[in-house]
């Protein structure tokens, strides 16, 4: 996982001691009325005022380390890094719905309109482009408007505390699934698609069972990651009748750069199909023939997640060519008495997104229910409500968002520089 930068887990320290916070006494409590709180919460988080969120919080999540874990991860907002929070937060929409009380436990049910991140970012994929080629088409488009959206149903969990409905963010229970989570791309990536599959299975059955606030996008995000896991063991077969169309050329063995022992060489797809994943295999050979050693690398390696547009997303497409240098990790005496050959050993077939991003918005959401953010055109059915005056300012030394702890970035390669 990505570490935290020092800089604003202190600023988290400091918050927390009370040094940072300044008190608003004319931010809305959070009320007595479950809907109303609920609403009041996503309010504040069109408007930026994160304190007001913070403060909405259930003790439990309060006294989880909570505010380093919702200025990482805030709940209902977009799953994206600092940079995009406040462009993707505006290009969400929230509706809320009626709620299902029982006890001290309130359900607001929420309508998700947002840009739909992973397949946004495959379409910009291009290759030889660079990342700052493709954050920049991406603000272009997100002030236009023309991105591909996403709509699904999520959940708002009030608790009531003594007087008050507060936010169950369930910041314990997404450690959880994170490190589950990570053992499942991990899986995925080493194409051990029935542990992968097994570990999704086992995380949407948590989040079905104990539900908290924004484990509705959550379910459907790693649901469709789910999915494509399916399709990758679902084409293993034809995956395994493929390796011939990958040719290998001019194969040599030197050292890199840093003097480390290294493999170079063309990887050609003479093949129809384009690929997200690509590993090789590197087997050691006595002077009988004999396979002594073997170490396997991944220099093709797409991920499942958004990755905030910091990696253009292109599969190996057919009919062209990448170098690859790979650093060899066999003990040193395995390398000198023995001869390493590469060879293609696995591969995952691309699932090809649509031909241009420009779609329609999601699913239409019922009209009864009151939007929150609401991004209307004149002439619009459907009213915006605008958060209050006394909520758009952010006051002083406001926290923002921070980088979340992620998975997200890693690229499941083992390269080595040129010689």
């Amino acid at each position: 996982m990505r570490a935290i930068c020092n800089r604003w887990r202190l600023l988290c320290i400091i918050a927390a001691l009370g040094l940072f916070l300044p008190r608003c006494d004319s931010a809305p409590p959070p009320g007595p009325d479950p809907r109303a709180a609920a609403q009041a919460y996503l309010t504040a988080l069109k408007a930026g005022d994160y304190q007001t969120c913070y403060r909405m919080l259930v003790e439990t999540d309060l006294v989880h380390g909570s505010l380093d874990g919702f200025l990482g991860q805030v709940p209902m907002a977009p799953n994206v890094e600092r940079r995009w929070f406040g462009q993707m937060e505006a290009a969400t929409e929230y509706r809320l719905g009626e709620v299902s009380q029982a006890g001290d436990e309130a359900i607001v049910p929420v309508n998700v309109t947002t840009p739909n991140l992973v397949l946004w970012e495959r379409m910009l994929g291009a290759r030889n482009q660079t990342a700052q080629a493709v954050q920049s088409a991406a603000e272009s488009q997100l002030a236009d408007g023309d991105y591909p959206r996403l709509a699904y149903r999520d959940r708002i969990v009030m608790v009531r505390e003594g007087d008050e409905w507060r936010l169950l963010a369930g910041f314990a229970q997404r450690e959880r699934v994170a490190r589950m989570h990570e053992r499942a791309l991990s899986a995925y990536h080493q194409m051990e698609y029935d542990e992968a599959l097994n570990l999704y299975h086992q995380i949407l059955e948590r989040i079905g069972k104990v539900p908290f606030s924004g484990s509705g996008e959550l379910a459907d995000r790693l649901g469709r990651e789910m999915k494509r896991v399916e399709a990758a063991r679902a084409g293993a077969g034809a995956a395994r009748s493929y390796l011939p169309r990958l040719v290998l050329k001019n194969v040599t063995t030197k050292e890199a750069v840093s003097g480390s022992p290294a493999m170079f060489g063309l990887l050609v797809n003479t093949g129809d199909a384009a690929l997200d994943e690509v590993r090789l295999t590197v087997s050691y050979r006595s002077d009988a023939g004999k396979v002594v050693y073997t170490e396997t690398h991944t220099p093709i390696a797409l991920p499942l997640e958004f990755t905030d547009f910091d990696v253009p997303i292109v599969p190996f497409r057919p009919g062209e060519s990448r170098p690859i240098g790979i650093a060899l990790t066999a003990p040193l005496d395995i390398q000198q008495q023995n001869k390493p050959q590469l060879t293609v050993s696995g591969v995952i077939f691309s699932q090809a997104p649509p031909a241009h991003p420009k779609l329609a918005a999601g699913p239409a959401m019922p009209a009864r229910p009151a939007a929150v953010g609401a991004q209307t055109k004149p002439g619009a059915s459907v009213p915006a409500i605008l958060p209050s005056p006394a909520l758009t300012a952010v006051p002083p030394a406001t926290p923002t968002p921070k980088a979340r702890k992620t998975t997200r970035h890693r690229r499941h390669r083992h390269g080595a520089a040129a010689p």
